[in-house]
């Protein structure tokens, strides 16, 4: 509430502030021309001493104060104020230093109020430089009198009638986009001379009222508001150095309206009203003032997180507040405000999730990133949800495979026994769908033997052929034929190649050549070799004892067969090397099974 208060006053002071501006734009004909203020040298002469300060708003570099030297002073009246009172002497003594040293390139303005100033024999001179050119503006002589001639490196400007017993205001004004130098006398244009290009510079001293060592002006002669701007002001701010004593103005206020004398107004009506002219001078203003009231009002209201007020102030937090605004005749609008605040909540979830991801809003996304969805919590505001979203999408391939032994287990654990294209759906790395193209080839590889000692002949035909012998499990040299003749004893079988497919007979025991029942008693195969846990054992005749050992001797386990063919599970055991005995009654003989 408080802070509402201190922006309505605020607001009322701004408004007397904008009110008494309004008032200085104001001419003989209603309107004065606001302008900005000399650049270079600005001197009125208000005060005493012999210290003039530079009013100007960019003084050059040691002009910030001018000193009154000699005989000259400041006191009487100027156009407002004090002014300049010249002594009669000679400028060697008796001038103004500004410290100014000369510097005029580009437009410029030379602005000066004079008063008391007489014809006579002796030529007075109210500013210039002799080291710049020669740059002066004088009366009498050649200028005539009465007249201000302005004298440089550059074509004579006359002035004429400016130079009187009676105060006029001298104005020189020179554009360089124009070429020209403008003379004006009491805000009225009275000469135009086309020049070249001109620039003033020199060491200084720039001297008002007073040029080297002539007479700045007669005894008692006066000078004042001296302006001198890095700029060519326009016809318009010229006339507006001329001002008007006497205006009229229209305003429009809120309730009240107190003027320049501290008199407070609560009725409309016509008033006359003092005020200080761009000059500082008093002018009196006929003020026809209207008058509009300001008016009140309340809101009760409730809302998410933060309320903004019709003046634009936030509040985040419950209570009472008050707004003022303009209401429709431009016064102030106070509004009451009663304000509750109910805050919304939020929260953050990761989800994983294949192919796309369905928000609480109902938005769809299909790409990872950081979302948001926002919906209305218990209390109504939103609650915003902050969604780091992970989306994984399906993969998929082709490969080729071959089933050997007549079928094919795919990845997704389905068999088949026939070529074709199949397709297999398992989980990929990221937990979604891998789609895997089969193109299938199904293959048979008979592995079985025909046994006429000693000749011993593979029954698949039309594949690729090596014969090894099963002791050593090393192939024979040359022998890559389908039948295959021992020619000393030992114990032989056949490796079948179909494709990209093998297989690999029983062993046929060879024990006296040319006995086929006696080696048929000892035939040894054991399958699958490497194997993954279970295998075979078949055998010619059925055998005695078959014992399996590790790489250390340790019995694995034992079995007294029953038939030929013996199946022994090594799932429990670790994966590795070990040895299988059979013991016949012609013997015992070692073969080695890998697991892995």
């Amino acid at each position: 509430m408080q802070q509402s208060t201190t922006q309505t006053n605020q607001k009322k002071s701004m408004k007397k502030i904008i009110t008494l501006f309004l008032l200085l734009l104001l001419a003989a004909t209603g309107t004065v021309f606001s302008q900005a203020g000399p650049e270079i040298l600005h001197y009125r002469f208000d005060s005493t001493g012999t210290t003039v300060r530079n009013l100007a708003s960019a003084p050059p570099a040691g002009a910030s104060t001018a000193n009154i030297m000699g005989g000259i002073t400041q006191g009487a009246a100027g156009q407002c104020g004090g002014a300049l009172i010249g002594s009669g002497n000679s400028s060697s003594t008796d001038y103004l230093n500004t410290g100014f040293t000369t510097n005029l390139s580009g437009p410029w303005t030379i602005s000066v109020w004079t008063s008391n100033i007489t014809a006579s024999a002796t030529l007075f001179y109210i500013f210039g430089d002799l080291n710049a050119g020669s740059f002066r503006c004088f009366t009498n002589g050649v200028a005539g009198a009465n007249n201000w001639i302005l004298r440089g490196p550059f074509t004579d400007v006359y002035v004429n009638g400016g130079a009187t017993v009676a105060p006029h205001i001298t104005t020189f004004v020179y554009d360089d986009v124009a070429g020209n130098i403008y003379g004006y006398l009491d805000g009225v244009l009275v000469a135009t001379v086309p020049q070249t290009p001109i620039t003033i510079t020199g060491p200084g001293p720039f001297k008002v009222m007073g040029y080297s060592a002539n007479v700045g002006s007669p005894a008692g002669g006066l000078l004042d508001e001296f302006r001198m701007y890095s700029r060519a002001l326009t016809a318009a701010e010229v006339a507006d150095l001329h001002f008007t004593t006497h205006t009229s103005a229209s305003l429009t206020a809120c309730d009240t309206y107190t003027d320049n004398r501290g008199r407070m107004f609560n009725v409309a009506g016509t008033y006359v009203d003092t005020v200080t002219s761009s000059l500082g001078c008093d002018s009196l203003v006929d003020l026809t003032l209207t008058l509009h009231n300001s008016s009140a009002g309340s809101v009760t209201t409730t809302e998410c997180d933060s309320y903004t007020a019709a003046d634009g102030a936030v509040y985040t937090t419950s209570g009472t507040y008050s707004a003022v605004v303009p209401n429709a005749v431009g016064c102030d609008s106070t509004i009451s405000i009663n304000l509750t605040v109910i805050n919304s909540s939020g929260s953050t979830i990761s989800p994983v999730t294949c192919n796309s991801y369905t928000a609480v809003d109902g938005t769809t996304y299909t790409t990872s990133g950081a979302y948001s969805a926002i919906v209305a919590n218990a209390a109504g505001c939103d609650s915003i949800i902050t969604i780091n979203l992970t989306i994984n999408t399906p993969s998929s391939s082709t490969i080729s495979a071959t089933g050997c032994g007549g079928s094919y287990t795919a990845p997704d654990g389905a068999v088949y026994i026939s070529s074709g294209t199949e397709t297999a759906i398992i989980p990929n790395y990221t937990g979604c769908d891998s789609t895997i193209t089969i193109n299938l080839t199904i293959i048979s590889v008979d592995t079985s033997v025909t046994v006429n000692l000693p000749v011993i002949t593979a029954n698949e035909a039309g594949a690729t052929y090596q014969w090894i012998d099963c002791g050593t499990s090393l192939p024979i040299a040359g022998e890559t034929n389908q039948s295959f003749t021992a020619a000393a004893n030992g114990d032989y079988a056949v490796v079948v190649t179909m494709g990209t497919c093998s297989g690999t007979s029983i062993c046929v025991s060879v024990m006296n050549t040319g006995v086929a029942q006696a080696a048929a008693d000892n035939i040894v195969n054991i399958y699958p070799n490497p194997t993954n846990g279970s295998f075979s054992i078949q055998t010619g005749a059925v055998a005695n004892l078959l014992v399996v050992t590790d790489l250390l001797g340790r019995t694995v386990t034992q079995i007294k067969p029953v038939t030929t063919r013996t199946v022994i599970d090594l799932t429990g055991e670790k994966n590795g090397v070990y040895f299988v005995k059979i013991i016949t009654e012609k013997g015992t003989k070692t073969m080695k099974i890998v697991k892995q």
